[in-house]
């Protein structure tokens, strides 16, 4: 059961991303070290955001002092940004990660679909996955029946739940978040490398929240009755 909940129509993109990093770092909230951006205060001080490290498959670059996008790449997903640069960009805006009971939910589109497609099925027509091409343009694909795009494929998005295998056997029956402490964090939904079973909507994995990948980004949600987690 769960209260209620908006989520983002799309996966964050490239430009959205490149707006924050840029007024986190006039506000100092982070820092350059490197190559990689870091938190400079607050929660997540000294926590790597994102890493820009492979212009080929890295949409944003530092050039001139500030954060730029670089050109076609505006409404790709983001990418190479860990679980603490995902979180942070969220709460920078009053937002959150979705716990990953609101994921699902969300992806089953209210029909219990299968995939987070506009009918439940998936093909090429409906979803990025198995793929050699990278990411694609966030809504390029038809809408599941909440009005949500790329719930499957794409790429995979951060949940704000640590990874449990036994999460389902044992979690709470109203408004679940996973348990209070672990080594990875989930992540739902599939990357547009991989095949159609990666991308249903009960699928679930866990990452290095640590980590930056290049097949990770993120969608944030807006809890109509705020709840902290």
């Amino acid at each position: 059961k769960m209260s209620e909940f908006e989520m983002g129509v799309y996966e964050v993109t490239n430009s959205q991303y490149c707006a924050y990093l840029n007024e986190a770092m006039a506000s100092g909230d982070i820092v350059a070290s490197n190559y990689r951006m870091k938190g400079a205060k607050g929660l997540f001080k000294g926590k790597v955001f994102s890493a820009f490290v492979k212009p080929k498959s890295c949409g944003i670059a530092f050039d001139g002092g500030k954060f730029v996008v670089r050109p076609g790449w505006e409404n790709w997903p983001v990418v190479w940004v860990t679980w603490y640069g995902a979180k942070a960009f969220a709460l920078h805006y009053g937002l959150d990660l979705p716990t990953e009971a609101e994921w699902e939910y969300a992806c089953r589109g209210g029909l219990q679909l299968e995939h987070g497609t506009d009918d439940g099925t998936i093909h090429s027509a409906k979803a990025n996955y198995i793929s050699d091409s990278g990411p694609k343009n966030v809504g390029s694909f038809p809408k599941n029946p909440f009005g949500l795009y790329d719930m499957s494929g794409n790429v995979w998005e951060w949940c704000h739940d640590w990874y449990s295998s036994d999460y389902y056997r044992v979690s709470p029956p109203d408004n679940p978040s996973g348990p209070d402490a672990g080594t990875h964090r989930v992540v739902r939904g599939g990357g547009w490398y991989q095949s159609n079973d990666y991308s249903r909507s009960a699928f679930r994995d866990g990452y290095l929240p640590d980590n930056w990948y290049e097949y990770v980004g993120f969608r944030v949600v807006c809890r109509v009755f705020p709840r902290n987690y």
